[in-house]
């Protein structure tokens, strides 16, 4: 490993880059300067074990930073243990508002939609609700992850 040659008579905060890392003085010594990555991707997930009553709210989140909600949920997941007897289609509501659904058929697959197919913008301090159907139909055993972009 080559050695580095630092500056001498550094000013507090001063930053040297090499090596492909920076490092700033302290004022005692060089250390190598710290980056964080800022996550882009805001998830949320929850679930519900037995079958859920009439438009029974089944998870309730408030953002805590604002992020978008890609078309058609595209990202989030969803996983279901005991299938419906027929189609169910729960409502995925912000602030109250229908924004989107989840619709899970007889053989427990998922399709998720936002409103008009577009994305939907969240806004720290909305909240976000399932609301299920007046009948689950059976379906329980349940995990869903909405992912989002922010």
């Amino acid at each position: 490993m080559a050695s580095l040659d630092f500056p001498s008579n550094p000013t507090v905060g001063q930053e040297f880059a090499a090596s492909g890392k920076t490092w700033v003085w302290n004022s005692v010594a060089w250390a190598i300067k710290r980056t964080f990555d800022v996550p882009s991707v805001y998830r949320i997930g929850s679930f519900f074990t037995a079958t859920p009553g009439e438009t029974e709210t089944l998870f309730m989140h408030v953002a805590t930073d604002s992020f978008t909600l890609p078309a058609n949920l595209a990202g989030s997941q969803v996983n279901v243990g005991i299938n419906p007897s027929a189609n169910v289609e729960f409502s995925l509501n912000k602030n109250n508002t229908t924004i989107g659904s989840i619709t899970v058929s007889n053989n427990g697959v998922a399709t998720l939609a936002t409103n008009n197919n577009a994305p939907v913008r969240v806004a720290a301090g909305d909240l976000l609700t399932l609301v299920s159907p007046n009948n689950s139909l059976g379906i329980a055993a349940t995990a869903f992850t909405f992912r989002g972009d922010i």
